[in-house]
């Protein structure tokens, strides 16, 4: 019989979430949509709504067993599965715009954290997940892209490489601006995300794209 992984799972529990947000915000414009995003959800909504399928079995902020400083977001203890998940949005900055967002350090910390679960064997056990509604005008809008601020603000090339689902809209590669890069709904996933190039070493680490251009959530599993 076959063992189900970590993907298998998730990928469909994702699936799901993303039909239940089609049908609940179908007659919902943009603008309407993007209040919603940034005011109503939370992370741990997210966290909570990923863990129920798996009802009793799932617990959450659960402590690595390393350090009693570190938790993750959610653990199946059955299946030695652990996860770690980020929702995007936007909230109030200084200057009282919705253009706040997270810094890049608050991914890296679980991107280095998977990396090392799959170097020390377990891959297909451990995932992070990137969730976010699909109202904004550019990715870079919810993540930093950029070392800067700003619309004109160049694109950090390793940065890039754990987003194999953007691509460069700009016809001249050497000018590639974080508003620059649009979905690549074409490309097929699963793929093998290349850190070797970034200097991390041969990590098998796979990057799994949920979403479609029409679809009001699109999410990303790193597993």
């Amino acid at each position: 019989m076959k063992k189900h992984n970590i993907r298998d799972y998730m990928e469909l529990i994702c699936s799901l979430l993303i039909d239940q947000f089609n049908v609940r915000y179908r007659e919902y414009s943009q603008e309407k949509f993007k209040e919603e995003a940034d005011v109503r959800y939370v992370e741990r909504d997210w966290i909570y709504k990923l863990g129920e399928p798996f009802k009793d079995l799932a617990y959450y902020e659960i402590q690595n067993e390393k350090s009693s400083q570190v938790h993750h977001d959610i653990g199946i203890p059955s299946k030695d599965f652990i996860m770690e998940v980020k929702y995007l949005k936007n909230w109030d900055s200084t200057s009282k715009t919705k253009t706040a967002k997270k810094i890049w350090k608050e991914f890296e910390k679980d991107l280095t954290w998977l990396e090392e679960e799959i170097r020390t064997g377990n891959k297909g056990k451990r995932a992070f997940i990137i969730i976010w509604c699909n109202c904004i005008d550019y990715f870079g809008r919810v993540v930093q892209l950029g070392s800067g601020h700003g619309v004109k603000n160049p694109v950090n090339k390793d940065r890039l490489v754990y987003f194999p689902f953007l691509m460069n809209k700009n016809q001249d590669p050497e000018k590639m601006y974080t508003k620059d890069l649009v979905y690549n709904y074409e490309k097929r996933f699963p793929c093998l995300l290349d850190l070797n190039s970034i200097g991390k070493g041969d990590v098998e680490m796979d990057c799994l794209f949920l979403g479609k251009r029409e679809d009001r959530l699109h999410i990303v599993i790193y597993y």
